[in-house]
């Protein structure tokens, strides 16, 4: 699959390694918690195809105050979010 943003491969795990080792953002993983949460908004969702990264992502989201999600996902316009990114 192509990436959606165009990028090679080692260029994409070069960003990846620069947002892992930034010290303005915050990774977030996932607890059982979140893991629980984000199953069950999918489940509230079944009319949507949202993954559950989408959903984690949604609850986050949300709970950090964030209306607009760097991605060309449509998924997150189906959620309520800004969607930054357009693919052709």
């Amino acid at each position: 699959m192509i990436s959606p943003l165009r990028l090679p491969h080692t260029l994409r795990l070069d960003v990846i390694d620069a947002i892992r080792n930034a010290q303005w953002i915050e990774v977030v993983h996932v607890s059982e918690d979140l893991d629980e949460r984000s199953w069950q908004f999918m489940a509230k969702h079944r009319d949507k195809k949202f993954s559950f990264v989408d959903c984690s992502s949604f609850i986050l989201m949300k709970e950090y105050g964030l209306s607009a999600a760097v991605t060309s996902d449509r998924h997150f316009e189906q959620a309520g979010f800004v969607r930054l990114l357009r693919s052709h």
